[in-house]
């Protein structure tokens, strides 16, 4: 299994394409307020320390993560995902304790 991080510039936004081979992991940043992953196509899988919950995100699907604890994607098929901060009608999602989709889809 291969393991990389997804980087960006302290101050710059958080918005980035990526592409995982089937079994590559992916550490994610955190975001300010929480990040949203979106699974152009492929299946991963998103674990995020201190979550009871893992989240299993299928091709069209996205999934709002809370700030804070170490966040892992793993795809376990071959993927395309979009990690960015959440706008602020996410952000009052994640405030409110709703981590369901932005699209209003729930995860796969």
């Amino acid at each position: 299994m291969f393991t990389s991080k997804l980087w960006r510039k302290r101050g710059e936004a958080l918005d980035q394409m990526q592409e995982l081979g089937k079994d590559v992991t992916l550490q994610l940043p955190h975001g300010r307020a929480g990040m949203l992953v979106k699974v152009e196509r492929g299946l991963v899988l998103v674990t995020r320390e201190g979550d009871r919950e893992d989240h299993l995100i299928t091709g069209g699907s996205e999934v709002l993560i809370p700030a804070g604890g170490l966040t892992v994607a793993w795809a376990l098929a071959p993927s395309r995902l979009r990690v960015r901060e959440p706008g602020p009608s996410e952000v009052f999602q994640l405030e409110s304790g709703c981590h369901e989709p932005a699209s209003g889809r729930p995860p796969r």
